[in-house]
């Protein structure tokens, strides 16, 4: 009887840790910045420009550029247009 509510007490524990380390991860995963329209402005200034660490690939709707950073695919919002031999994919004003 008392090697059996061991037993149980540790079958809990291992268990709640499970639980505990598998709800860090998601709240990791939440928190971790993904690119979005601020690329086009500041590909290689901002954190959340970066690809994905686990598969280094970019997020659909954007490019890497030459320093590996990802930006917005597509045409610059009004106003703004990309450089000729610019490989940042950053967007200026003109």
């Amino acid at each position: 009887m008392k090697m059996s509510l061991i037993k149980t007490f540790i079958i809990a524990v291992v268990l709640s840790i499970s639980i505990s380390i598998a709800a860090y991860q998601q709240t990791q995963a939440q928190q971790q910045q993904v690119p979005d329209k601020d690329c086009a402005f500041n590909p290689n200034g901002l954190a959340k420009c970066k690809p994905d660490p686990t598969t280094g690939k970019c997020p659909s709707g954007f490019s890497a550029n030459d320093k590996w950073n990802c930006f917005t695919k597509g045409p610059c919002p009004t106003g703004y247009a990309k450089l000729d031999n610019d490989e940042s994919g950053k967007c200026f004003k003109k």
